[in-house]
């Protein structure tokens, strides 16, 4: 279980890590931001997936025929939730849910699932992305797109396959 859950992380975790870089780096005030308050680590972390989350879509099927709010399911039927839109939604994430702001007070996402179909692996994927995020904005000034960035298009894993940045040291 361990090496599955280390492993079958890894790519989603390294996309993630790319995505909220990516973030970070088109909101050179919210890198500043945690570089000088680490304890948003965890927020920073939580609202990169919110917007960027790396499996943007949920598919799920029903065990048995349903109907959720009008909607009549029937049992083996393809449903798909956007994740990616579903966390942006201003209803559940407030009049500014499409801006990131590591400082802002939301509700959990979508971005590992939920209930039984809760990502094995979320604990250890916040950890390293927290780790991550806090060792670039410690040691580095806000980094720079250094050319353009190139997106894996999936609704499986999502996020960039190339993206280039320069990173310069923190001065003082």
């Amino acid at each position: 279980m361990v090496v599955g859950v280390l492993f079958a992380g890894h790519d989603t975790s390294r996309n993630q890590l790319a995505s909220s870089l990516l973030l970070l780096v088109q909101h050179p005030d919210q890198w500043a931001l945690l570089a000088q308050r680490p304890e948003l680590a965890a927020s920073a972390v939580e609202e990169a997936m919110r917007l960027v989350a790396s499996v943007p879509l949920a598919a799920r099927t029903p065990k048995q025929d349903l109907e959720y709010e009008g909607l009549s399911l029937k049992f083996g039927t393809f449903v798909g939730v956007l994740v990616a839109t579903a966390n942006r939604d201003p209803a559940a994430f407030g009049a500014d849910a499409s801006s990131f702001r590591i400082d802002a007070s939301r509700p959990p996402s979508l971005a590992f699932g939920g209930g039984i179909h809760t990502c094995l692996g979320y604990a250890l994927a916040r950890v390293e992305l927290q780790e991550a995020l806090l060792a670039l904005t410690q040691r580095f000034e806000p980094p720079e797109l250094a050319g353009p960035v190139q997106w894996r298009p999936s609704l499986g894993i999502f996020g960039p396959t190339a993206l280039p940045v320069t990173l310069r040291p923190r001065r003082g």
